[in-house]
């Protein structure tokens, strides 16, 4: 491993399935949470638009980061459609937005709101994808004190996530439009919690005898005609 000019980490597939496999806290330390993501064209466009969502989220620029593909410039997912594929052009830019106090806005406002009847009813008492996604909130939250914005009913506080990041020109740093979504943390041990979740699925799916997940290489696969977003 090693850095590029930017501050990329320049990682190859094969060294994180060897981490994955190591079960090393050093994957997520070390490698998934550091240097300049790899959608950015630079550490001085990174920084910007850093600066930018600090300014718009009252979110301090160190408590922001980002995962998914967009960071090693290929996907960990442990899916065999998606592992070890390279970052698409399109690919979304997933930000870890990391503060106690933002995180305890929003639960508030959530907590208010799943308190009126109506919405009591709306998540017990139905199988719609709202309500499978309001199911998936209160999992999140209570295994890793974790927020998906796209998970939330649309209360003041996500309402106006929604419009912070729709209002944030990408191109200007990644130098193409991408979509950005937002994963919202009380700290980091629930960032490591998530990792250690998601990295324990995949060390599971490697290591299985029926139908393993594909075996890394030295370079990230093609994406050919994978269409799915990461």
């Amino acid at each position: 491993m090693k850095f590029d000019p930017e501050g990329r980490l320049i990682v190859s597939p094969k060294e994180v399935q060897q981490l994955v496999l190591a079960n090393s806290d050093e994957l997520v330390h070390h490698v998934l949470l550091s240097g300049t993501p790899h959608a950015f064209e630079s550490y001085r466009n990174y920084c910007g638009f850093l600066n930018e969502l600090s300014d718009r989220l009252h979110v301090n620029p160190r408590n922001l980061c980002l995962r998914g593909s967009a960071k090693l410039g290929f996907s960990i997912s442990p899916k065999p459609e998606k592992l070890w594929r390279q970052m698409r052009k399109n690919s979304d830019l997933d930000l870890a937005i990391v503060d106690s106090g933002f995180f305890s806005r929003i639960d508030d406002q959530v907590r208010t709101w799943e308190r009126k009847p109506p919405n009591r009813s709306r998540i017990f008492h139905t199988n719609t994808t709202e309500s499978k996604r309001l199911e998936e909130r209160r999992r999140t939250k209570g295994k890793f004190e974790c927020f998906r914005h796209f998970d939330l009913p649309r209360v003041d506080g996500v309402v106006q996530l929604y419009e912070q990041l729709n209002g944030v020109r990408t191109e200007a740093y990644c130098g193409r439009p991408r979509a950005l979504t937002a994963f919202i943390f009380r700290d980091w041990w629930g960032v490591f919690q998530r990792y250690s979740s998601d990295l324990h699925d995949l060390r599971k799916g490697l290591r299985r005898k029926h139908q393993p997940l594909p075996q890394a290489g030295d370079e990230p696969f093609a994406l050919g005609d994978l269409t799915e977003s990461d």
